[in-house]
């Protein structure tokens, strides 16, 4: 099955395509099924090949590319077969971590934890506290006009009572 992307109109690659070059997680276990589907042997695979790279020095580096922003998996494999070559070609073997953070995916995730009652972690988690801290600077930038007087006259009256030597 291949994916049409909305902004290039360009396939997303196939998973042979990308093979050895990506480990692919859904909510903190490896994605066992679907186009883009990861299993430990895949990644037993891919760390031989390039422990055995040592010998024939194919590759002078390793980098481990973890992508950010709100990506599907298919945006997130174009993006492994678009890099994976240009890093080759410089002797550097590209390992893409490979979560989904599509705004669908992670709206599901949001529901589907409200629902069975599981703690709320991940972006719409860090969206709570962010509006939370967003409020509590509003309060505060609120109260502070009128009750800094009145902290000021509670701090000196304790002061007041406390002899100075």
């Amino acid at each position: 099955m291949s994916t049409i992307h909305a902004e290039t109109g360009k396939a997303a690659p196939k998973r042979l395509e990308i093979a050895g070059h990506f480990v692919h997680f859904d909510d903190g276990k490896l994605k066992e099924r679907g186009d883009y589907w990861s299993k430990d042997e895949d990644i037993l695979k891919t760390v031989k090949l390039i422990k055995e790279s040592e010998h024939t020095r194919s590759y002078n580096h390793v980098l481990i590319y973890a992508h950010g922003g709100l990506n599907n998996p298919a945006a997130s494999a174009k993006r492994v077969a678009a890099l994976k070559d240009g890093f080759k070609r410089n002797r550097i073997y590209p390992f893409h971590i490979m979560y989904d953070t599509g705004l669908v995916e992670e709206f599901k995730d949001a529901v589907v934890r409200a629902f069975s009652g599981e703690r709320t972690e991940g972006f719409f988690q860090n969206l709570q506290n962010k509006l939370i801290e967003q409020s509590d600077l509003l309060i505060e930038d609120f109260v502070r006009k009128p009750v800094t007087p009145i902290w000021e006259e509670m701090k000196n009256d304790t002061l007041s009572g406390i002899p100075c030597s």
